[in-house]
């Protein structure tokens, strides 16, 4: 099945999805006084993935992240961009109060969860199906997400 997926995708151009899922979510982070911050750089190569499954493993990450900071002082989302040679990196940091329990994150069927607790499940399934990978990083404050994709 993954080598199915892998001949299924496409040079996606990371700036458009970035530029898609601004559109998406900056009104609702408005709608809580809440605001994103985007670190990027002025140079976004093409990724090879698929751009629906992309966007909306972005999406699943951010709407995580509003849920998380709604009793929070401070409500933010950082999305940084790092360039390598053969990934990019996407880094979601949000000022929620963090992970409980970091270990159970990708499970399916998440006790607790709004909706199925599919949602980390899928998008690294997604991820992984482009030969990239999708994980928790610990942090001081906050949770942090990084999704690695394959540099076309």
């Amino acid at each position: 099945m993954q080598n199915e997926a892998q001949d299924s995708l496409e040079e996606v151009a990371l700036r458009e999805v970035l530029d898609d899922l601004r559109i998406v979510i900056e009104p609702d982070w408005l709608e809580i006084n809440g605001r994103t911050i985007w670190n990027l750089p002025s140079e976004l190569p093409v990724v090879l993935a698929q751009r629906h499954g992309l966007v909306q493993a972005f999406l699943n990450l951010s709407k995580n992240s509003h849920r998380a900071v709604q009793d929070c002082a401070v409500r933010e989302l950082h999305i940084n961009v790092t360039v390598g040679e053969v990934v990019v990196k996407v880094h979601f940091q949000d000022t929620g109060p963090g992970v409980r329990d970091p270990d159970r994150l990708f499970a399916p069927f998440q006790p607790g969860a709004n909706g199925t607790g599919l949602g980390l499940y899928v998008s690294r399934a997604v991820i992984r199906s482009y030969g990239g990978e999708l994980h928790f990083e610990h942090s001081p404050h906050g949770a942090c997400f990084c999704v690695e994709i394959p540099i076309a």
